[in-house]
């Protein structure tokens, strides 16, 4: 009964609230330059957004604002301090010493897209709107936070980063198949998700500063940065995030829904990287900063920064993958989608990733993906000439 009433005049606390900003569909919460949080307009997280954004200054939480947050959470702050990780928001406000700054980036929705997203009541247009969201990289279907921990210090970051579902994100995507009828789209195909560069002029493509060769093709709802090239036969499906600064799609490749690309990666002819469609929640393919993958490689998971994966590797969940260095297997991350959970395999970071063999039996070997003992810096695999004609000048 207690906390009824204390939820109750927390309710009450919200709506006195001066600015609920039903507009504010996204808050990036950042430490010492880290990410290490989200606060979306989605159930279970609405009303901290709200409270949050309603007392933001110029984008940051310093201690006054951060008190004045707590003045609303007053009602819950001691469920807070008595069960951590029940209010995670009170938490970190609780924890965040007087001189520390918790700068907030906030992005802007049509009033309470996310919500609507998730019952079902968003409307053609605002389906539309969510895929912009995404095709302007405001929104991602994973997001990289760093991890941190409260201490007398206050808040301290452990130095270590997670990467994080994003379900609004991966709605604004599956609302992308429904936003639009089907069309004719040029000559020869018929279709429902426009491409991304339909109705361009030289201006739109100058500014993006992709460089688009005839034969590949983006849907929109792909966010696509400055200074990548798409080779013929490359495709990038909607939902895709492709950092840029010099990545390269090769001829044939495929970045496919939701997968989350790096900048200064090497995509190579005929490689595709896995996407997402169901479960919502599961975690979508992610290649790190300055990854190259060979020619005719198939990835699903994650592959961390700096590493090279070897022509040919399929990389898959419940796929073995073995360490050279430690003879032993590298453990695959887990995660849980309500009731199921799902293998995410890893391919640490710098290290170079080749097929192999494993004897299951003396008569029968599986398929494995081995690690090398070198790290990819001592490799000749990223000593190949590069041909700076091939990508676009940033």
């Amino acid at each position: 009964m207690q906390s009824q009433g204390a939820h109750s005049q927390f309710a009450l606390n919200l709506e006195g609230m001066t600015k609920p900003s039903p507009e504010v569909g996204l808050l990036k919460l950042s430490l010492d330059g880290e990410l290490i949080g989200t606060l979306a307009n989605i159930p279970g997280q609405a009303a901290a957004l709200r409270v949050v954004s309603n007392f933001l200054d110029h984008g940051e939480l310093r201690a006054s604002n951060i008190a004045a947050c707590l003045e609303v959470f007053q009602p819950l702050v001691e469920e807070a301090r008595t069960s951590p990780g029940i209010h995670p928001t009170i938490d970190l406000l609780l924890g965040l010493r007087s001189d520390q700054v918790l700068r907030v980036e906030s992005v802007a929705t049509p009033t309470d897209l996310f919500l609507k997203l998730a019952d079902g009541r968003a409307t053609l247009h605002e389906k539309r709107d969510a895929v912009d969201l995404l095709d302007k990289g405001l929104v991602r279907c994973a997001e990289k936070v760093a991890q941190y921990k409260v201490t007398s210090q206050g808040i301290t970051l452990t130095g270590e980063s997670v990467w994080v579902t994003q379900g609004y994100a991966v709605a604004c995507m599956n609302a992308g198949f429904s936003a639009f009828p089907m069309t004719k789209m040029g000559e020869s195909f018929y279709d429902k998700v426009p491409l991304k560069t339909e109705g361009w002029g030289i201006e739109e493509f100058e500014r993006a500063g992709v460089r688009f060769i005839p034969g590949c093709f983006a849907r929109r709802g792909a966010y696509i940065g400055s200074g990548t090239t798409i080779m013929p036969g490359g495709i990038v499906n909607i939902g895709a995030y492709i950092e840029g600064s010099g990545v390269m799609i090769d001829g044939g490749a495929r970045v496919a829904t939701g997968a989350q690309i790096g900048k200064g990666v090497k995509l190579g002819a005929g490689s595709g990287i896995e996407g997402i469609l169901e479960p919502a929640g599961r975690l979508p393919s992610i290649i790190e900063d300055n990854v190259r993958i060979g020619a005719n490689c198939e990835v699903c998971g994650i592959v961390e920064e700096g590493a090279v994966v070897a022509s040919g590797v399929v990389m898959a969940s419940g796929k073995k993958i073995f360490d050279l260095r430690t003879n032993t297997e590298v453990a695959p991350r887990y995660m849980a989608v309500g009731e199921s959970y799902f293998e995410i395999p890893v391919i640490p970071k710098h290290r170079v990733a080749v097929g192999g063999v494993y004897a299951k039996t003396a008569e029968l070997g599986i398929d494995c993906i081995v690690l090398l003992e070198k790290d990819a810096s001592e490799s000749s695999l990223t000593q190949l000439p590069r041909n700076a004609q091939l990508y676009i000048t940033i």
